[in-house]
């Protein structure tokens, strides 16, 4: 829509912004019941203070973070998964990430958009391990995600759809001025001879390693090298390749 103009001074615990859908695809591994669940994707604002008086919401004072990585995770089973969000502040935020819960806004078949309830985890998952464990395959490494950068590491064997949520907190000064939760979906599926994950060369000595040490100030420059020989399972075309910079 146009832009909404919002007066006024958001509450203790922030004006929240939601938007909610029915139902869940029934494909979903992690959590029970999924075409009973409904989807609601939310983000939080909190007030602004000046010598501890807080301002009106209008004008604006703040932009929440964005990210640069899209929520569509296609993956493979038995690979080391690292996924970086991406995100970044407009005003240089701090920025802190942790699991969160997907709520459902339609409790009983009924929108209740003021006390949405928490969705239920099937076995061996839950909100803060979403993904799979040992428990469902001995080579399973349990997800972490590292609550300074929000990068997300796990290995899977086992196959399925899985549905995550990081809650991204920007703090100025101390002060927490929003939160986005962001819910996606990571398909993780057998690739075999189908496809197989991009092979990247390493920049630095000779090769062998994507770490080294710079001195402040110098200019840096390397070559990134990726190949991918899979084809498209319908048209048969080249696969395709897109690097994007980004910093921790």
């Amino acid at each position: 829509s146009n832009p909404i103009t919002l007066n006024g001074v958001p509450g203790p615990n922030g004006w929240v912004f939601s938007w909610s859908l029915c139902c869940r695809s029934v494909n979903l591994t992690n959590i029970s019941n999924p075409s009973t669940a409904g989807i609601c994707i939310r983000s939080k604002m909190y007030s602004n203070s000046s010598n501890g008086i807080s301002l009106n919401a209008n004008p604006c004072f703040d932009n929440s973070p964005q990210f640069t990585e899209k929520p569509v995770v296609n993956l493979c089973t038995g690979y080391p998964v690292s996924f970086y969000e991406g995100a970044f502040d407009k005003e240089l935020d701090s920025l802190a990430y942790s699991w969160d819960k997907p709520l459902n806004e339609y409790v009983g078949g009924i929108f209740n958009q003021t006390n949405p309830s928490a969705v239920n985890f099937d076995t061996n998952y839950s909100f803060s391990s979403p993904f799979p464990t040992a428990a469902l395959h001995p080579q399973n490494i349990a997800a972490t995600i590292d609550p300074y950068t929000g990068e997300i590491n796990y290995t899977s064997f086992t196959q399925g759809n899985f549905v995550a949520v990081v809650k991204v907190s920007s703090y100025r000064n101390g002060k927490l001025n929003s939160e986005i939760f962001r819910e996606y979906v990571h398909i993780i599926q057998p690739c075999g001879i189908n496809n197989n994950a991009p092979v990247f060369a390493a920049p630095f000595n000779n090769a062998s390693s994507f770490d080294t040490t710079i001195t402040a100030g110098d200019a840096v420059h390397f070559s990134i090298l990726a190949t991918d020989n899979d084809l498209m399972p319908v048209t048969s075309n080249p696969q395709m390749l897109a690097i994007f910079a980004g910093s921790d």
